[in-house]
């Protein structure tokens, strides 16, 4: 089922389920200084197994070693790592609503590149061995049958490579939402998150290079490169 029937078929039963809340932080008269302290201090939904709620799993390889992963994985840039699909949009930017972001409990704002935002806060960082992270308070039409979403990334150690396993899973807001929801998780979002995982593998390819680009020269630069694996001259 695709994210634009999910549009088409929601307001069609709206009338059988749980009405959806208008997310906070978008009335009308609401300045964009009030929405920054009304975001800040929303309550978090609870930070729950993904694998409970209604949820898919993808597995990929990172070409970069664990040691690297652990810390670029993170502070990878949201809108290089969600380019969007068809159905669903990428990501335009974020907007921190705390001093960092990383640490359990840190929050920001993500901002689509159709309008549409969410929040998302940090709940687990475990890295380089997972990372956990709640979403919600979404303002998108698509979205308003999910009362949250949760997502986990895990990483293994593979050589020089790393193996990772992203497993998002969302809690529906009612019914009809816990019956149209299945189809879209494992067919559109899916497909979404197969995106994602390319587009983080490829930036994974790109900055992984750079750095050791950067490390070789520096090297060249400060001949230690001829020292490297050469017995002493005599």
């Amino acid at each position: 089922m695709t994210a634009n029937r999910l549009c088409i078929l929601y307001p069609l039963l709206a009338p059988l389920a749980c009405s959806a809340p208008v997310a906070v932080g978008y009335e009308a008269e609401t300045s964009p200084a009030e929405r920054d302290r009304l975001h800040r201090q929303l309550e978090r939904p609870p930070s729950i197994d993904p694998v409970e709620l209604t949820s898919t799993t993808i597995t990929g390889t990172l070409p970069a070693p664990i040691d690297f992963v652990r810390d670029w994985f993170v502070p990878f840039p949201l809108d290089r790592a969600i380019p969007g699909t068809e159905e669903i949009p990428g990501v335009d930017r974020t907007e921190l609503l705390t001093q960092a972001w990383g640490s359990p409990g840190d929050r920001r704002r993500v901002v689509l590149k159709d309008g549409g935002t969410a929040l998302e806060e940090v709940v687990i960082n475990e890295m380089p061995r997972r990372f956990r992270y709640v979403v919600w308070n979404y303002n998108a039409d698509a979205a308003r049958y999910i009362r949250f979403g949760v997502g986990e990334w895990q990483f293994t150690e593979q050589g020089d490579q790393t193996a990772v396993t992203w497993t998002y899973g969302f809690q529906p807001r009612g019914w009809p939402a816990s019956w149209l929801l299945p189809s879209f998780v494992d067919g559109d979002y899916r497909e979404f998150m197969e995106s994602c995982l390319q587009a983080i593998i490829r930036g994974a390819l790109e900055d992984f290079g750079e750095q050791q680009f950067g490390a070789f020269h520096g090297a060249q630069n400060t001949g230690e490169d001829d020292k490297v694996g050469l017995a002493p001259e005599k």
